[in-house]
């Protein structure tokens, strides 16, 4: 996980990149990722990372628990960098 800052506090964020079809918007066969393809994908990382994951929304704005510490909000995001382009899921750490 890597480091936004934000006005007062630290933030956490990472993003999930999409399978293929739901990230380039110029390709044939796009779609877009709705709140269930969001879902698996955030389930997907952790499985793949060693996580836990437990929602707390499963709808926009799509709201989890990271390994029973930390709560997120997921949002897909639009990339425009160098080697990024297209959607992904920005996963932002909420401070209460």
């Amino acid at each position: 996980l890597s480091s936004a800052a934000s006005d007062v506090y630290k933030r956490q964020s990472f993003q999930i990149d999409l399978d293929d079809k739901y990230c380039y918007p110029n390709v044939k066969d796009f779609e877009m990722a709705n709140d269930r393809v969001v879902k698996a994908e955030i389930e997907r990382y952790c499985a793949k990372n060693n996580q836990t994951v437990e929602f707390l929304s499963e709808e926009k704005p799509i709201v989890f628990i990271l390994n029973g510490k930390e709560k997120y909000t997921a949002s897909l995001e639009m990339g425009h960098g160098r080697y990024n382009y297209g959607y992904h899921i920005q996963c932002l750490e909420v401070i209460e």
